[in-house]
């Protein structure tokens, strides 16, 4: 029972102690005035427009995060279609440029792949120059990949559980920040931590660098069932994209798709959808 039910039973039961069991005859005989009526102020033309423009706004809204819900469910889809090359499916998600939203689709993408599925999924922040995963799910980094890498140490002791069942984070790891993780990702050692977590996660989602920044992308990226690429709509450059997928492509790394972020719709949106 909520505390708001609770305070208007109260108020009821108090309104009733309140009332007189035996009025006097003369309060009932003779009818109490009317009440008067308080003048009610008329809205003004400029705060109709305002009202009706705050209703569009917050209509505008609900239809952003709708459609915001139904691309996310779309992604989650076609994670689910990625043949695995062993026990677990793995796949990385990496920007073109700067990570303007990389990290959250990622996140994401995992939270409603642990909730629809009730599979167990491990987020893995392998952006040790600048990681951010668990500012998202507000985690400590510690004891996190690049921890993991330097002692040689299983990775999947160092995944963290999270609020939400069935779902994983390793972190990047506090040792990523002496030396922005340089030099850590060694071939060996990352192939074999990699096997680890397929071999005890049933989806493994890697938040990954650039590719066209940082070549450990691409070492991690050969080590995927697949890759996604996350572009930002109106920024990344058509020549930057295309030379991403030819890295990938040379270094025998599937493509899976592209993640558009923050498109925007010149023409409202139901009228876009009807075109």
């Amino acid at each position: 029972m909520s505390r708001n039910f609770e305070l208007l039973q109260q108020v009821g039961k108090e309104g009733e102690l309140f009332q007189t069991p035996n009025p006097p005859k003369e309060l009932v005989d003779k009818p109490a005035p009317p009440p008067a009526r308080a003048a009610q102020p008329s809205m003004s033309l400029t705060g109709q427009r305002e009202e009706k423009a705050r209703t569009e706004d917050h209509r505008d809204t609900l239809n952003i995060e709708a459609m915001v819900r139904a691309e996310e469910l779309k992604l989650v889809q076609h994670l689910l279609t990625v043949p695995a090359s062993g026990p677990g499916r793995m796949v990385m998600f990496s920007p073109v440029g700067d990570d303007l939203g990389c990290a959250s689709i990622c996140a994401r993408s995992a939270q409603i792949l642990a909730a629809q599925t009730r599979a167990s999924v491990c987020l893995v922040d392998a952006n040790l120059a600048s990681p951010s995963l668990h500012r998202f799910f507000r985690v400590e980094n510690r004891n996190g990949l690049a921890d993991a890498m330097r002692s040689q140490s299983r990775l999947r002791d160092c995944a963290q559980r999270l609020s939400q069942e069935h779902l994983w984070l390793i972190p990047a790891g506090s040792s990523a920040a002496n030396d922005n993780g340089n030099g850590l990702l060694v071939s060996a050692a990352l192939r074999s931590a990699i096997q680890d977590l397929r071999q005890n996660f049933e989806h493994v989602l890697i938040c990954a660098p650039a590719v066209n920044r940082n070549p450990d992308s691409l070492l991690i990226g050969q080590l995927m069932d697949g890759v996604f690429l996350v572009l930002e709509a109106d920024s990344t450059r058509r020549e930057a994209a295309k030379k991403v997928k030819e890295d990938l492509e040379s270094a025998n790394a599937r493509l899976l798709g592209v993640v558009l972020n923050n498109r925007k719709f010149p023409i409202p949106e139901p009228i876009y959808r009807r075109l």
